[in-house]
């Protein structure tokens, strides 16, 4: 059989397998559950996201009126304007008979309604 490739190989004296792994309290985790554990880790640290802003409140319409007569104020409080002046309403009722309030020129007054 000398000179001849066989498949056949000597005898290889017994040794004896080495023990389980088992790390120690201080060794770092196998790299394959690392990641596992950074995430987990990182899950139970993650705070939640802070609540959204509170809504603001939209701001009311600007409403105006365009006059069609002339107002002389006749008492404190009124507001005198011309015809064709644009009167933003501050506060107004359902009925053209009441006073209604408004701003014209950086004066506020009432005013009758429209």
């Amino acid at each position: 059989m000398a000179g001849k490739d066989s498949a056949y190989s000597a005898p290889t004296p017994h040794v004896a397998a080495p023990p389980p792994y088992t790390p120690s309290p201080s060794a770092p985790a196998a790299i394959g559950t690392s990641a596992a554990a950074a995430a987990a880790v990182a899950a139970a640290t993650k705070r939640a996201p802070p609540p959204p802003p509170a809504l603001k409140p939209k701001p009311k319409p600007v409403n105006y009126v365009v006059a069609l007569f002339d107002f002389a104020a006749q008492a404190e409080g009124d507001l005198d304007f011309k015809v064709g002046d644009r009167i933003e309403v501050v506060e107004r009722t359902d009925s053209t008979e009441d006073w209604w309030t408004g701003r014209l020129d950086g004066r506020q007054g009432v005013f009758p309604g429209m």
